[in-house]
């Protein structure tokens, strides 16, 4: 289930990439464009990394997909430009996300605690 969650969340990025481009949204926020690639490719990299895939697997596939879309984006046939600081970007929501997943991961310990003990300090009655 993970992994077709990471192979969703990768193919709406590629679509969001590859679309034509919406009007101009004037947000206010310089460079807005920038955070909505950290944003796609911080999920990327949480995606692909609750999916099982190494960190450094991940953050090398991650920024080569990131320079493809930059080539594609440049390619099509509607209004797309293909930018450095995009892929820039790109890398940054990766390795933040991959990171962050990885910190989590060494702090929150994994799978079900047992308990040995009741709350009394005996050891629980086993059954039958």
């Amino acid at each position: 289930m993970r992994l077709v969650l990471a192979l969703g969340w990768t193919a709406i990025v590629l679509i969001v990439l590859w679309a034509p481009s919406p009007p101009p949204l004037d947000v206010g926020i310089p460079h807005f464009d920038k955070y909505v690639h950290f944003a796609l490719f911080a999920g990327i990299g949480v995606a692909w990394s609750f999916a099982g895939a190494r960190a450094v697997v991940t953050i090398a596939c991650g920024i080569v997909l990131g320079v493809v879309t930059e080539v594609v984006q440049g390619a099509l046939p509607w209004p797309r430009g293909a930018d450095v600081w995009d892929v820039v970007a790109d890398a940054g929501g990766l390795v933040l996300a991959v990171g962050l997943v990885a910190l989590v991961r060494r702090v929150v310990p994994s799978g079900p605690r047992r308990h040995t003990a009741t709350a009394a300090g005996r050891p629980p009655a086993r059954r039958a």
